[in-house]
Order: C-alpha cells, then sequence, then structure tokens
C-alpha cells in the first residue's frame, strides 16, 4: 500500500512539472485522470494530466474551458499498467458546493480490452 502510495505523489510531481501555468490540481473518483495536475485558460480548466486509475498516466483536454456552473465535453487518452493504451470520450459539468469547486460527469473510453468496446463511467471530483 506504502508503494502505491509513493507511486501517486511521484505522478502528481511530476506532472506538476508539466503544466508550468497558474497551479491547480484535481483529484477524485475519475475515468481518465484520479489525482493531477490542470491546466487553465480563459477563467476554466482547459486540460488535465495526471495519475489514471490503471496506475498509467491519463490526459483530458476539454473542447472548451471548463468553467463554474458550466459544462464542456472532452477527449481523453492514457494508458492504464503504464502500457495498455485507452482512449474516450466525456462531458464534465462543474459546480460549487459550498466552498469546494467540484465536477461531476460522465464518459465513454475503451479500457483493458483493446480499444474494441467502449466503458461507460461516471465521474466525479474536485479541483484545488
Amino acid at each position: 500500500m506504502k508503494s502505491i502510495f509513493r507511486i501517486v505523489i511521484l505522478g502528481v510531481i511530476l506532472t506538476s512539472f508539466v503544466f508550468a501555468q497558474e497551479k491547480k490540481y484535481v483529484a477524485g473518483f475519475d475515468a481518465t485522470v484520479l489525482v493531477g495536475k490542470t491546466k487553465m485558460a480563459e477563467g476554466g480548466v482547459k486540460s488535465v494530466l495526471g495519475i489514471s486509475p490503471g496506475l498509467g498516466i491519463g490526459y483530458k483536454s476539454y473542447f472548451k474551458p471548463l468553467t463554474q456552473d458550466n459544462y464542456s465535453v472532452y477527449w481523453d487518452i492514457g494508458t492504464d499498467v503504464l502500457v495498455l493504451p485507452f482512449l474516450g470520450l466525456g462531458v464534465d459539468y462543474r459546480l460549487k458546493a459550498g466552498e469546494m469547486p467540484i465536477y461531476i460527469g460522465a464518459n465513454v473510453s475503451s479500457r483493458l480490452v483493446g480499444l474494441l468496446i467502449p466503458i461507460p463511467s461516471l465521474n466525479i471530483g474536485i479541483y484545488f
């Protein structure tokens, strides 16, 4: 368990160097990125890079920046277990629950099955 935690922390640190703009992070139960670094543009989240749920690398890019109280469609790509590829499409809606900027959404991606069968999932997370 400690080694998984160390891998996650190392992944967050490494992704921090990739995005040199405003420092924002994301954490949640997401089909693309469990924990990662966001790239901001036009007052919203433009893309996210981080650790995928399958202990690989995940990248999510919104077609328009995901701003407060709005939704945005995105495409995602990444790997599970560092080598198994996935590709997907989804939508996220960003809202504020108290003082916490959270997002909810849905995704359809091809995971662990050789890019053949689309698998739907629900997403929830927080930007901080």
